[in-house]
């Protein structure tokens, strides 16, 4: 029986992408202060992050935006491009 590592054949159905944040923001509908306000990055595809800060200070904000769960206007106020 031949052993399946991921990053093999997972490697081979997938393509590898990048993330790229241009001036980007989010502010929750139920604040008057942005979460995150001129974010700026580019992460290259297999590149590895560290994402690292004090609480409140917007990881998760950044994480929902990643996953793309963050609502709609009606939940919150977009700024700039996360891609």
């Amino acid at each position: 029986m031949k052993e399946r590592f991921m990053g093999t054949d997972a490697e081979k159905s997938f393509s590898a992408a990048g993330v790229v944040a241009r001036d980007w923001g989010w502010r929750h509908a139920s604040r008057k202060d942005f979460a995150l306000r001129h974010v700026d990055f580019t992460i290259q595809p297999g590149e590895r992050v560290l994402l690292l800060g004090a609480s409140g200070a917007g990881k998760s904000t950044l994480m929902a935006g990643l996953a793309g769960v963050l609502g709609g206007d009606d939940e919150g106020e977009l700024e700039g491009e996360l891609l």
